[in-house]
């Protein structure tokens, strides 16, 4: 074999071992590759994992929302009736207050009138006694005055029964 061709072939020798070195150095780092992309993909697993956990979690949650929504929509319809129910009730006690406020008038005028009338009985009470009194002693004046009569009746009749006596005898 000459020098030349020891050379090439050398150089051919050369360049396999080069490339065996590149194919393993390929590999390995395709080994590493490949175990750095099943690590990535147990980490995705499970980070898949946790988010159907987080998921279904959030589910539950908004299921949980939802029903706390349909109460809350049925406690404000029954805050509402209720609203309304006092607005009705506060609307008929306010017209009972004004009936109540127009009886009141209606009261103190008659009061006022009783005060007015009994004002005029007393008046008129007074006057009826003042009568009385004056009427009692004008009747004891009356009376004076018959008793008065009487006894002079009596007198003139006994005269007069003492001139028929002496008429009888004479």
């Amino acid at each position: 074999m000459s020098e030349g061709a020891y050379g090439v072939e050398y150089e051919k020798e050369n360049e396999s071992e080069d490339e065996k070195e590149r194919s393993n150095e390929s590999n390995e780092k395709l080994g590493n590759k490949n175990e750095s992309d099943e690590k990535e993909n147990e980490s995705d697993e499970k980070e898949n994992e946790s988010d159907e956990k987080e998921n279904e979690s959030d589910e539950k949650e908004n299921e949980s929302d939802e029903k706390e929504n349909e109460s809350d929509e049925k406690e404000n319809e029954s805050d509402e009736k209720e609203n309304e129910s006092d607005e009705k009730e506060n609307e008929s006690d306010e017209k009972e207050n004004e009936s109540d406020e127009k009886k009141n008038e209606s009261d103190e005028k008659k009061n006022e009138s009783d005060e007015k009338k009994n004002e005029s009985d007393e008046k008129k009470n007074e006057s009826d006694e003042k009568k009385n009194e004056s009427d009692e002693k004008k009747n004891e004046s009356d009376e004076k005055e018959d008793n008065n009569e009487s006894e002079d009746v009596k007198e003139n009749n006994n005269e007069s029964d003492d001139e028929k006596e002496d008429i009888n005898k004479n």
